[in-house]
């Protein structure tokens, strides 16, 4: 279903597809506190970190549009496009111009970026220029040096006949290249000393569209495709134009550099001390992975979403691609996932506490699928070697968690199912742990059953269809004409249960020569993340021609005892009567 309206499943999410986001309830906490840092306008720099793939570029587009603040002025900067640190003005410049250009700005501020425009765009091109000039002095240098030395094998007797004339040319040369050399190295200190006078006039500019009751929100993505120093050298330069210029500037990174920054000792750190808040993206679990894939996908085999969470870890990225990635085709694909659902399971249970960060568990994710992976290569490892092994990762990752600890936990899940692992001893009395690869589907024929049910609890459901608030948002068609549109719904509303506010049914009349005929449609209306969503299924069931699926509907509602509201109208298209079924709506609920 994701594929009707969704370009591509590998970019991240648009404005108009920001109600695919899938929040758990950790993520819906991390989403209520990132927007008030807009919404209350706290100005300073914020660190938002996640794996990538995560979803952090579509949270922060959530985020944005869930503050509803229309005079909010959103600067975008991907870094896989800067060569250096030194481009980063010219781009965040360039992107200012771009976003305030309509704004109702005095004309002053208007010819002020212009004039900053103009002014970093013969700087960067001035630079380019001189760098070149640099390169070419440099190299004359370099090769009058290597003259000068090879000068030296020649006879001596030479050397001393010529001595005070050619001293006399080189000194003239000499002077001639230091006078060049100290004119670039002057220009530098000059170049550095305008960048700073630009970086000034840039800060104040800020903060004049800050006065006029705009809210600049700079995100500067992509940091890590740039090189380890990235950030401390963008914040050598430019800290103050991050601090001191009236706007909220996000600095979004991978889970390595949060790693580095979070947790990285106070008295060793450099650059924690500049974030005001620091948030982290978590990757997906195992039961949000079955309702996303469930709902947007059709799956119904829980096997089929293990799949997709031991190959993606829970990027949600990958979550959309997996029966596309190496190693979907391996035959013991199922046996390594159970293997490491359970492990992780037991060390959630029994490790894991609830006040540890969700960076260790998505951590640990990918260091026991690393190591089931190594299991399977070889067969089997000894205990000794697998637990140093362990270690040195946990060591090497910061993680608070004992490999002996994760070692016992495969113990455990050993003795209540051999089929996935084993513990055994040779002759040496040598503890060696083993896993025994079968065939996927023989495996685990016997299993409690693969097909996935949704049990929705009555305290869930109380408020549908009690209210109504007339929805200003675009509608979202799913599909029409098509006899599994009451399907899609039902999948919606399984999955999103409690954001669920009014399912309504729409039934057309019309006549077919000498009869009366009609067709079925629906509207939901829901709140997400991004806020008030409201999606339609149009003429999916026909009462002249079968299946008659608007039952589905119709019978999932009374199994769950959803007041039902069915409005009457002619053969109309739904989106352009809106207003008419809302009033009607409004009238069933609240009769006057």
């Amino acid at each position: 279903m994701i594929k009707n309206y969704k370009g591509s499943l590998i970019e991240p999410l648009k404005e108009k597809e920001l109600h695919i986001f899938h929040a758990n309830s950790d993520i819906a906490e991390l989403i209520k506190s990132f927007t008030r840092v807009l919404r209350d306008e706290v100005h300073g720099c914020y660190l938002l970190g996640g794996f990538r793939g995560a979803g952090k570029t579509s949270f922060v587009n959530l985020c944005c549009v869930s503050v509803g603040n229309r005079k909010l002025v959103r600067i975008q900067l991907d870094c896989s496009k800067l060569v250096n640190v030194s481009n980063f003005l010219f781009f965040f410049v360039e992107a200012l111009a771009e976003e305030t250009s309509g704004l109702k700005l005095p004309a002053a501020v208007h010819s002020e970026i212009q004039t900053l425009r103009e002014k970093v765009a013969f700087k960067s091109l001035n630079k380019k220029m001189q760098i070149a000039i640099n390169k070419e002095i440099g190299n004359q240098s370099q090769e009058e040096l290597s003259a000068e030395k090879l000068s030296i094998n020649f006879s001596m007797l030479n050397k001393l006949l010529g001595f005070i004339k050619s001293g006399e040319r080189h000194a003239k040369t000499r002077n001639e290249e230091n006078r060049s050399l100290e004119s670039s190295e002057l220009f530098e200190v000059e170049a550095r000393n305008d960048e700073f006078i630009l970086i000034e006039h840039l800060s104040k500019v800020l903060c004049h569209i800050s006065e006029e009751g705009y809210q600049i929100v700079n995100v500067i993505d992509e940091i890590d495709k740039q090189t380890h120093t990235f950030l401390e050298d963008l914040f050598g330069v430019y800290k103050n134009l991050f601090l001191n210029s009236h706007m909220t500037t996000v600095f979004v990174v991978d889970q390595n550099k949060y790693q580095d920054i979070v947790f990285r000792e106070e008295v060793d750190d450099n650059l924690r001390v500049y974030f005001t808040g620091c948030f982290y993206l978590p990757t997906f679990g195992f039961e949000d992975i079955k309702g996303y894939m469930y709902r947007e996908f059709q799956v119904t085999s829980k096997w089929e979403c293990l799949k997709a969470a031991y190959l993606s870890n829970g990027a949600m990225r990958k979550i959309n691609t997996y029966s596309y990635m190496d190693g979907y085709q391996d035959s013991y694909l199922l046996q390594k996932a159970s293997l490491w659902k359970d492990i992780l399971s037991e060390a959630e249970r029994k490790l894991i506490r609830h006040h540890h960060h969700a960076y260790v568990k998505d951590k640990l994710k990918v260091i026991v699928k690393d190591t089931i992976e190594r299991l399977f290569y070889t067969g089997s490892i000894e205990r000794s070697k697998l637990t140093d092994a362990l270690q040195d990762k946990f060591h090497k990752h910061n993680l608070p968690v004992d490999a002996v600890d994760i070692i016992r936990c495969m113990e455990q899940i050993a003795t209540k199912n051999p089929s996935l692992i084993v513990f055994y001893n040779d002759i040496n009395d040598k503890t060696y742990i083993k896993v025994n690869p079968k065939d996927s589907i023989e495996a685990y024929r016997d299993s409690d059953g693969s097909t996935m049910t949704f049990q929705l609890n009555s305290w869930d459901i109380e408020d549908i269809n009690r209210t109504f608030i007339k929805s200003q948002s675009d509608p979202i068609p799913i599909v029409e004409r098509d006899t599994q549109g009451f399907e899609h719904f039902i999948r919606i509303i399984e999955t999103n249960i409690r954001s669920i506010k009014n399912i309504i049914i729409i039934k057309k009349f019309s006549n077919w020569g000498q009869s009366e005929v009609y067709t079925y449609s629906a509207i939901l209306i829901m709140d997400k993340p991004v806020g008030n969503v409201v999606y339609v299924v149009e003429e999916c069931s026909f009462s002249y021609e079968g299946p008659f699926t608007v039952e589905l509907l119709t019978d999932f509602m009374s199994k769950h005892k959803i007041p039902r509201i069915v409005i009457e109208m002619d053969d109309e298209p739904i989106l352009e009567h809106l207003d008419y079924i809302y009033d009607e709506v409004d009238k069933k609920i609240y009769p006057r």
